[in-house]
């Protein structure tokens, strides 16, 4: 029987799938369904809201909007992955694209724009430090973040084209993953509003829970985007035993990675339940 590999037409992966500018030139505006479009469409403009938002005084913003900053920036971290998801069925447009290129600007790292830059100290120190890393952030993101990302969904289409993928495959196996790791994460974030926001407690607390949030966030994303790695080629079949095979350097950086995060997560959690060194995030 013909094997499907004797089918891709091999002169399609070439180097303009790794290039940002020959993408540009090459792809469509849209490329998804209605219903497909309206929700991308509706990740990028979350994406663009908050970006404003982090970048505006607290002051200026609405107090109710302040208190649940940690859960719009869950959605905004998890909205990346969906967006891939979702691209990946009917390949890369310049929609995507465009969300690639606002992503490429960490806000985390731009959050620091207000502070005083005048006094030397922590503040003007760590200000500093921020903008350089979100600069070299950026840097990153162009050469290899969005490259690998266009690639990926390039790759997994030409699956599509000789059947040997389908095209909600992604969606179907990596979904349900997704849907767990937001409903967690959503209500890990929730649980910090119905603290009292004046009370010394509650205070600690949050600066607990800001220190264990992006870890948390860190090990559902990876998740993520390692069960895409492994299954964007057009030709791997999903197997469970292999999600955790440790023979190749990917794996094992990606797992370590994972079990890193978890564990910094789970012990600065337990801390936080039973209170053990509260003094030092006072």
């Amino acid at each position: 029987m013909k094997h499907p590999k004797n089918d891709i037409d091999y002169s399609k992966i070439h180097s303009n799938h790794y290039n940002l500018l020959a993408n540009l030139r090459n792809v469509p505006w849209i490329t998804s369904a209605s219903l497909l479009t309206l929700i991308r469409s509706s990740i990028v403009i979350y994406t663009m809201l908050y970006m404003a938002f982090t970048l505006t005084e607290r002051q200026k913003t609405p107090q109710c909007l302040n208190d649940q900053l940690f859960l719009l920036r869950a959605l905004y971290h998890l909205f990346f992955p969906l967006s891939t998801m979702l691209t990946s069925i009917e390949g890369v447009d310049m929609l995507y694209i465009l969300h690639l290129l606002l992503l490429s600007f960490n806000m985390e790292f731009f959050e620091v724009v207000y502070n005083d830059f005048s006094e030397p100290g922590f503040v003007k120190t760590y200000s500093i430090i921020s903008i350089v890393l979100g600069l070299v952030n950026l840097i990153f993101f162009f050469y290899w973040s969005i490259p690998n990302r266009l690639l990926f969904i390039n790759t997994f289409q030409i699956g599509v084209t000789v059947k040997a993928q389908t095209p909600y495959n992604v969606l179907k196996r990596i979904g349900i993953i997704w849907l767990i790791g937001l409903i967690s994460l959503v209500i890990f974030t929730l649980v910090i509003s119905f603290w009292t926001p004046n009370s010394r407690d509650s205070m600690i607390k949050q600066s607990m829970y800001m220190e264990s949030e992006p870890y948390f966030r860190f090990v559902i994303i990876l998740i993520i985007e390692y069960l895409m790695y492994k299954q964007f080629h057009p030709l791997y079949k999903y197997q469970l035993k292999d999600l955790i095979d440790c023979r190749a350097m990917s794996n094992i950086a990606y797992i370590s990675m994972m079990i890193f995060f978890f564990v910094y997560f789970c012990t600065i959690s337990i801390l936080w339940i039973f209170g053990f060194g509260l003094e030092f995030f006072c």
